[in-house]
């Protein structure tokens, strides 16, 4: 099903049919979620995220009994409650809410399952009814020299080249709002890497050399943070005036897209504020520009690293190290959806 709507035509693939049992379901063999087992091992492991897994025995029933048409923004979303259905003798109901027991069943049958090698920050805030921003592999900014993501597309490492750089975007630019995100710089080096953001109508063609904040390199403009302690406001450059990262520092980006100004912070330190940085009807995005195996992982509220402290925005959204500047937001749907 896509929002609600069956699939039915499948072109170049054949699939069991929906009563076939060769899968083994509710047999009384291990059942195995996000794994295929074979030969007594589980193998080809699923590289993604799970949310609201339910088994229903002896019942089969439609899409509506577990998701339903957001009446503000006509998607298909998961039902919340689903404490009012028969699970059945097998059945149950994952959340995968619980970071210290993601198994348990809450459907009332106590069917838990154990939670093998999910490794750290396993349990994640970013739903299917709350998605939330993160790098976007097709805006890649160097084809010869492209990055590395990982960590649900929040770990970006650029390519080894020392010469030649690339710059990553987000999945989402925005023209109005008040947005607030972190990147933790996670190798070491304080050469020309910066985070900050970039507008949205830059030269996507292959740059050799793509440095977001070089407007003699398309018609790119934006405000940036150098790690050597540097900004660069719309093409122009500031030298080391600013604290310079260190590894496994904490950067806090700060952008009021509505007053023109965006402010950075190092390890919750306010480094500089930059006013009238963003031009009126232009939409940018979170940005990162790196080479030479340099790169980190970003926080836009669902954090791919260990969070010592925890804060949300003022409507409860995002888990971030240091605490959300008054009137900013996490950059998720349902935030974008009200201030976007």
């Amino acid at each position: 099903y896509v929002n609600g709507v069956e699939e039915t035509s499948f072109d170049t693939a054949s699939y069991l049919n929906q009563n076939d049992d060769n899968m083994n379901w509710n047999s009384n063999v291990p059942q195995i979620i996000g794994a295929q087992l074979s030969g007594g091992t589980s193998e080809r492991f699923q590289n993604g995220y799970i949310t609201n897994f339910v088994n229903i025995d002896g019942q089969s029933l439609a899409p509506t009994s577990f998701g339903e048409t957001d009446s503000t923004t006509g998607e298909w979303k998961p039902k919340a409650d689903l404490s009012g259905l028969t699970f059945g003798t097998n059945g149950f109901w994952l959340k995968y809410e619980s970071a210290g027991n993601l198994g348990i069943d809450s459907s009332g049958n106590s069917n838990t399952y154990t939670v093998n090698n999910a490794g750290t920050n396993a349990k994640t805030v970013d739903t299917a009814s709350n998605n939330f921003v993160t790098w976007n592999p097709l805006v890649n900014r160097s084809f010869q020299y492209p990055m590395t993501l990982s960590e649900g597309n929040l770990k970006v490492i650029a390519d080894s080249n020392t010469s030649y750089g690339s710059t990553m975007a987000a999945t989402v630019s925005l023209g109005k709002g008040k947005w607030f995100w972190e990147f933790k710089y996670t190798t070491s080096g304080t050469g020309g890497y910066v985070v900050g953001w970039g507008e949205d109508t830059y030269n996507f063609n292959y740059q050799a050399d793509a440095y977001p904040y070089k407007t003699t390199l398309g018609s790119s403009s934006g405000v940036f943070y150098r790690a050597d302690g540097g900004k660069a406001v719309n093409g122009t450059e500031t030298g080391s005036a600013w604290d310079a990262w260190a590894q496994n520092d904490i950067i806090g980006v700060a952008a009021d897209l509505n007053a023109k100004t965006i402010s950075f912070y190092n390890q919750g330190v306010l480094q500089f504020t930059v006013t009238s940085a963003f031009t009126a009807g232009v939409s940018y995005y979170p940005e990162f520009y790196g080479y030479g195996s340099k790169g980190g992982q970003a926080n836009f509220g669902n954090p791919p690293f260990t969070i010592s402290s925890g804060n949300a925005d003022a409507n409860g959204h995002g888990n971030f190290e240091y605490a959300v500047p008054s009137g900013y937001y996490a950059l998720c749907t349902k935030n974008i959806n009200s201030y976007g």
